[in-house]
């Protein structure tokens, strides 16, 4: 039960990355917040995707606050927090 919340979660974030630029930066700071917590938790754990949760979190926090959008690294995190949601339905 607590992937597919937790998945659920990856698919608001990552709805909210590629609607960043119409969204106010509270929503990204939001979301970044979750991802940089889940990532840091399950990461202590020995889980490399929740590190790579970390980075992409530590991303959007830079996109929220210092309006910094690389479109290629937003692409491969977009389609990294997709597929993570995908995988947790499934």
């Amino acid at each position: 039960m607590i992937i597919k919340i937790l998945g659920l979660l990856d698919l608001i974030s990552a709805t909210i990355l590629l609607f960043g630029e119409l969204l106010p930066n509270r929503a990204l700071f939001y979301a970044g917040m979750y991802l940089c917590i889940k990532g840091f938790f399950f990461g202590r754990m020995g889980d490399i995707a929740s590190w790579i949760d970390l980075l992409v979190g530590v991303y959007v926090f830079a996109f929220a606050i210092f309006n910094l959008e690389f479109g290629m690294l937003t692409i491969v995190a977009l389609i990294y927090l997709y597929q993570k949601a995908l995988f947790s339905f499934v």
